[in-house]
């Protein structure tokens, strides 16, 4: 055994212990590992966390219609030049409403052949389909059943969808976020004031506006299992358009968490 083995027998349980953090400080794993250690313990969001959460129900400023019409013919040229007839006729109708030409835009256009059993269930005859789609922003949310009745009437056989909408979105989302967060700001002095607390610095912000979603008067499953959350949120209540076909309310809804630091 040499000059080193002696030294290290000698030295009994608490010399290794001690030889052995010496080593693992020379090598850096226990800077790096204090330094995460560090780093886990005061980079956390300690403090105080609040959320704020505020709904604006505002009436649809537009409408966008999707309707159109589907053609058939045993020659693609035929089916082509009926439905170009009947969508001429249809944007006309739109227009004499007061719909601008550049409110309307074809947003599918297709020309497919389909086999169908034609004139008997034993006989395949080959026919030419052409689907023409248009997209129409309604900007008098009043008259979107009459855009609908007037389309119809002028040869249209598919409504496809009617969303309202709101065009000065970007504003109501800061609406929203501006009371969202009074709404956090005044829970945070709440809680501090009933803890005996006092606030310090605004360490965090978390945004979380959500999407426009409708409301139309009823509610889906979803919206009941909310209803007394909503009910319980500032919002901004403006009456929307009586009509046949109802533009109900575009939702607009912010949420916002603050995490403040204590003193």
């Amino acid at each position: 055994m040499g000059k080193h083995g002696k030294t290290i027998r000698g030295m009994g349980l608490a010399g290794l212990v001690l030889l052995a953090l010496v080593a693992l400080a020379s090598s850096g794993w226990w800077e790096s590992n204090a330094a995460a250690a560090g780093t886990a313990e005061s980079g956390g969001q300690e403090g105080l966390r609040v959320s704020g959460t505020a709904v604006l129900r505002v009436a649809p400023e537009l409408a966008i219609v999707r309707l159109g019409y589907e053609s058939r013919s045993r020659h693609a040229r035929q089916a082509k030049l009926d439905n170009d007839e009947v969508m001429g006729r249809v944007i006309a109708a739109v227009q004499k409403l007061g719909v601008e030409r550049k409110e309307i835009q074809t947003v599918q256009y297709s020309v497919c052949p389909r086999w169908e059993e034609f004139p008997t269930p034993t006989t395949r005859t080959l026919f030419w389909h052409v689907t023409h789609m248009l997209e129409i922003r309604v900007r008098k949310v009043g008259v979107v059943a009459d855009v609908i009745d007037a389309a119809s009437a002028a040869g249209a056989d598919k409504v496809e969808d009617v969303v309202f909408a709101v065009e000065s979105l970007h504003r109501y989302r800061a609406r929203a976020r501006e009371m969202a967060v009074a709404v956090a700001k005044d829970k945070a002095r709440q809680l501090a004031q009933l803890t005996g607390a006092r606030l310090g610095r605004l360490v965090h912000i978390s945004d979380s506006t959500s999407t426009p979603y409708y409301w139309y008067g009823g509610r889906t499953a979803a919206m009941t299992a909310n209803a007394q959350a909503v009910a319980e949120f500032p919002a901004a209540e403006v009456t929307a358009p009586d009509s046949v076909i109802a533009g109900g309310q575009v939702v607009v809804e912010a949420r916002e968490e603050l995490v403040y630091a204590l003193q």
